[in-house]
């Protein structure tokens, strides 16, 4: 009878471990795959950290320099914007402060750029500057 007790007891507290660690494994995958609408969650804000300079006529000289709440867009040598920025998660792109009137109405990864829109519509395209 005590042997038949203590099986039980281990096979319970097995059981138990087994459907724990089930659980949690599903939490850390599933959820986590659920969360980010089914790929693997992409830090694309940290991609955009950097300097970037225009790559569409008329822009050529001017540059993007986005750091963790900051944006700073410069033409050669003045600064045409220097402020924080909020993040819309669902559209994916960094939105400028209004009230700051700035150059740009949001800026957006693209797959090796940036795009920027004026506040007339026009999509400006920035490419990474590398470093000579």
């Amino acid at each position: 009878m005590k042997k038949q007790m203590r099986f039980l007891i281990v096979t319970f507290i097995t059981v138990a471990v087994i459907v724990t660690a089930g659980i949690l494994l599903y939490r850390h995958f599933v959820t986590d795959s659920v969360k980010d609408k089914g790929g693997m969650e992409r830090d694309w804000q940290s991609e955009m950290y950097g300097q970037w300079i225009g790559h569409t006529d008329g822009y050529e000289n001017v540059q993007i320099i986005l750091t963790e709440g900051k944006v700073q867009v410069l033409r050669e040598t003045e600064i045409l914007y220097d402020s924080s920025y909020t993040v819309d998660e669902n559209q994916g792109y960094l939105i400028l402060n209004k009230e700051e009137n700035p150059p740009f109405t949001h800026i957006e990864m693209l797959e090796q750029s940036l795009s920027a829109e004026t506040p007339d519509g026009t999509s400006v395209l920035f490419e990474k500057r590398t470093e000579e």
